[in-house]
């Protein structure tokens, strides 16, 4: 089922406004804290999500009033240019030093949220056919801020305050993003026969079912089969593991996800679905 686009909006909104404080209480030891996004000190986080917040307060008005060339030069995640964005956001933080950057992310957010706030229903399908190399409008827009926000704020504050959690009202606008983030991340293997993937959560009840050919995967919808795995967990793990933030293998020996199937299979959903 289609994510509603208020729900999208209004979560934006709310991981937006969460992160300000956040990023303003860091000290200095927090910003040189390596997060859970690898490779990445908190510091470059910030700077990435500082400059991905003016970008998309730049570029969702744009899209709605169908400017041509908005957005032509940017692209939706993609693991090749990981390297790069790391790049540009370690440059950054080297120009500009962390106080900056966190006035900065602070700025950014707030026109963010002054662009977001008018949205309309009727503005989810608006884009300009450049935006995003073409392949989105506002919606997708939208919902890749809500994903962005919540995740790179999960892998800073990870790291620096060990009990942190996703705020579980963020769930319902975030599940869809995780289906997307697997064709992203996704990581080609051979296989000699395909393995299915059923996680059943308990918070509220639910199933997801996936299946790894090797060399591509499909959510299932309607299973016509019983899963050769079986992962039994709490929703917020589900979302971590989906988007590669959750050592699935520690996870279970810890009995945070419970799994049942072949030893080999379990090992092995983790290396198909890489963290950005």
């Amino acid at each position: 089922m289609p994510t509603p686009f208020g729900l999208l909006k209004a979560q934006s909104i709310a991981q937006l406004t969460a992160l300000v404080p956040f990023v303003e209480g860091l000290s200095a030891d927090d910003w040189r804290t390596p997060s859970a996004c690898d490779g990445w000190e908190v510091g470059e986080v910030v700077a990435h999500l500082a400059s991905g917040a003016g970008m998309w307060a730049a570029l969702i008005p744009a899209m709605v009033r169908g400017e041509g060339d908005a957005g032509a030069d940017w692209s939706l995640p993609n693991p090749s240019r990981h390297d790069q964005v790391r790049a540009d956001s370690v440059e950054r933080r080297k120009e500009v030093g962390d106080a900056a950057l966190a006035r900065e992310l602070t700025e950014n957010a707030a026109k963010l949220i002054a662009a977001l706030t008018p949205l309309a229903d009727d503005d989810a399908d608006k884009s300009s056919p450049g935006a995003w190399g073409g392949q989105g409008n506002v919606k997708t827009t939208v919902g890749t801020i809500v994903g962005e926000v919540t995740f790179h704020r999960w892998d800073m504050e990870s790291r620096v305050r060990p009990d942190a959690h996703l705020s579980p009202e963020v769930f319902p606008a975030i599940m869809g993003y995780v289906a997307g983030w697997r064709g992203f991340g996704f990581q080609k293997r051979s296989l000699p026969a395909p393995i299915h993937y059923r996680w059943r959560l308990s918070d509220p009840p639910s199933t997801w079912d996936v299946l790894v050919k090797g060399d591509s995967f499909q959510h299932l919808r309607n299973p016509e089969r019983d899963p050769d795995v079986v992962f039994e967990t709490d929703t917020e793990a589900y979302i971590l593991a989906g988007v590669g933030r959750m050592d699935l293998v520690g996870a279970v020996e810890s009995g945070r996800v419970k799994a049942s199937g072949p030893s080999e299979a379990v090992a092995a959903y983790q290396g198909f679905f890489a963290s950005m």
